[in-house]
This record gives structure tokens, sequence and C-alpha cells, in this order.
């Protein structure tokens, strides 16, 4: 995928972060490293990774069942 072919709402960061998850060679793909390389990416750049890990972080959306 390139920067003109993103569907409406994607931002640079996130087609980036898309694209890097989905390398087709695992030697390429983002995360190869290990998770800290993912969680360190620019789209997460204003994620709270130890309020997540304690659940103390209320979800965007949640889902009715």
């Amino acid at each position: 995928m390139t920067y003109d072919d993103m569907p409406d709402g994607w931002g640079k960061e996130c087609a980036d972060l898309i694209n890097k998850l989905l390398k087709r060679r695992g030697e390429n793909r983002l995360g190869k490293s290990g998770i800290a390389e993912i969680k360190s990416h620019i789209w997460f750049y204003r994620t709270n990774w130890d309020l997540i890990y304690k659940k103390e972080i209320e979800p965007p959306f949640k889902i009715e069942v």
C-alpha cells in the first residue's frame, strides 16, 4: 500500500505501521526483534502502556453483548 492508496481517515503513521506489520518476509517485519519494537512505533507515541497493563485505562469504546 502506498500513501495514495490509504483508506479515508488513515494517517501516514497508521499506514506506515500497517505496512511494516504486514511485510511478507519475516526478517523485514516490524516486531521481528520483539514487542518493544512495535510499541515504540510513532503511531503509539501517546499510548501509556503501563496504564494498559494495569487495566487502569478506559477503552475508547465498549462492545455491547
